[in-house]
């Protein structure tokens, strides 16, 4: 039996992932030799971006510069994931709900999947992640693969790492046999929490960050935000109970925070904050690219405001109160705490 393998999300880092895997099933018996590639059908000067992925073999609005393996088929139809063995989740968290509960029942039986989405599931004053959302809707296992991955670099054949957790050993095999190569390395840890929410809680800091930046900070105000943003992520540990402190040392941790505060899409996001530009403006000078980071940051807020400790955070507290109550930028000024760790 060969793994059929399916990608659901075709953005820059979706199509990044794909190029990635149809580099390596090639190479390996196990895995279907074709990768499909599912995205929300856009058009380009009135042509499908999947026909254009299909004959030119670019994705000519999301990774334009880099050429795709022939073995990448592009669809937009969701009826052709019914026959996956594996499925890879790389689309924005807010469309989740969406997406996953159109594939729901239609799945064929002993899928597993692993999510690739940074962000979390707030409802009703609770925090969840999303994948034990994707798991418990379709009704099948779906770990998390979380790292300092910028898409481009990945695309590029530039060497990255990921962190895995939330599998079986037997899920863990397969999902790390197709993703490990030589240019990406992935380790396995059990803390299917920790893991998520580092990917997750990252956004909100690199946007602070990159706040500081748009106002013209050097980097010793810039690091004093990322590390009482490190601080702010093990508190929030904390507070849910969930979380090994442990995790923040493997690339899904200290690694991705620190490359999405240099070179992310919520860190260039937070630069145009930083200058006083709105969320639809940065929407448009970013080319339709989706921001999590502020629908992250609001959700955040919202759970720690439900639970009385918004004050606690202060610096998730300040990013999305300048993005969405009209705070000024400076504001992130106040969250640079003078106490130690220890204190904190």
């Amino acid at each position: 039996m060969q793994f059929k393998v399916s990608i659901v999300g075709g953005g820059n880092f979706g199509t990044a992932i794909a190029k990635l895997l149809a580099e390596n099933v090639l190479n390996l018996k196990s895995y279907s030799p074709e990768i499909t590639m599912w995205l929300y059908e856009e058009y380009i000067n009135e042509i499908p971006l999947t026909q254009i992925i299909n004959t030119t073999h670019i994705n000519t609005k999301y990774l334009p510069d880099i050429h795709l393996p022939t073995n990448i088929r592009a669809t937009s139809d969701l009826k052709e994931l019914n026959d996956s063995d594996i499925l890879i989740f790389v689309i924005p968290h807010q469309f989740v709900k969406n997406i996953i509960n159109q594939i729901k029942g239609t799945l064929k039986k002993g899928v597993i999947s692993v999510s690739l989405i940074k962000g979390v599931i707030y409802s009703n004053g609770d925090i969840g992640l999303i994948s034990k959302y994707i798991s418990n809707t379709l009704n099948i296992p779906c770990g998390v693969l979380m790292g300092a991955n910028i898409a481009i670099e990945v695309a590029k054949g530039y060497i990255s790492e990921g962190t895995l957790s939330g599998v079986n050993d037997k899920e863990g095999i397969i999902i790390r046999n197709l993703f490990n190569s030589n240019i990406y390395r992935v380790s396995i840890v059990d803390d299917l929490w920790g893991v998520e929410l580092c990917g997750t809680l990252k956004n909100v800091v690199s946007l602070g960050y990159g706040i500081c930046k748009g106002m013209g900070c050097g980097l010793n105000t810039c690091c004093a935000v990322l590390r009482n943003g490190l601080v702010e992520i093990c508190n929030f540990y904390k507070l849910l109970g969930k979380g090994k402190d442990c995790t923040l040392f493997e690339s899904c941790g200290i690694s991705d925070l620190m490359v999405s505060c240099l070179a992310g899409r919520n860190f260039k996001a937070g630069e145009f904050i930083g200058k006083k530009i709105s969320l639809e403006e940065i929407k448009e000078k970013m080319g339709g690219q989706q921001l999590q980071g502020p629908d992250t940051a609001k959700e955040i807020y919202e759970y720690l405001k439900g639970k009385g400790k918004e004050n606690e955070f202060p610096l998730f507290t300040t990013v999305y109160r300048v993005c969405f109550e009209n705070e000024l930028p400076d504001a992130i000024y106040c969250c640079i705490s003078p106490k130690s760790i220890s204190d904190q």
